[in-house]
Parts: structure tokens; C-alpha cells; sequence
């Protein structure tokens, strides 16, 4: 697809970068990508944030679909965060 994965999600959280500097649009029509962005020491609380809900509420009502694309559940906390949120 041809992403750059220096900007995604983690740096939406860190407020490094917005949602709109972050999305990628991608070679397919209708198919914008966020990327997890490097990995922050500090993963679990970015997830379980006010920022995170925040975040996938604005995408939920930008786009028909989100899909997450994150670790197994049961294998790290970071599934459940999400999943919660």
C-alpha cells in the first residue's frame, strides 16, 4: 500500500499530529488507512485515553468503516483497551 508508518495513530494520541496529517489515502477508492505510528513506551495508556475514545469517535463518524488491526486479545492488554474504548 504504500504507507509511511512515521505518523499514525500513536502520534494522533501524543498530539503530535492530527487525525487529517496522519490518514493516508490509499491506491484503492474509498480506502484511507491510519497507521499505528512508531511505538510510544507508554502503549497501554495511549490506548486507554480520553484522546483514544476521542479518536475513534471522530473516525466512526468520518467513515462508514473502521477497522482495527491490533495484537491478539488475549495475548497483550492493548486488544482489550481498544476493544473497550
Amino acid at each position: 500500500l504504500d504507507l509511511v508508518g512515521s505518523v499514525g495513530f500513536s502520534t494522533v494520541l501524543s498530539g503530535a499530529a492530527t487525525p487529517a496529517e496522519a490518514l493516508q489515502k490509499t491506491r484503492f477508492a474509498g480506502l484511507t488507512v491510519l497507521t499505528s505510528g512508531p511505538i510510544p513506551p507508554n502503549s497501554s495508556e495511549l490506548l486507554g485515553s480520553q484522546s483514544a475514545r476521542r479518536l475513534l469517535a471522530e473516525l466512526r463518524a468520518t467513515f462508514d468503516y473502521v477497522i482495527v488491526d491490533s495484537t491478539p486479545l488475549l495475548a497483550v492488554t492493548d486488544a482489550a483497551i481498544l476493544a473497550a474504548g
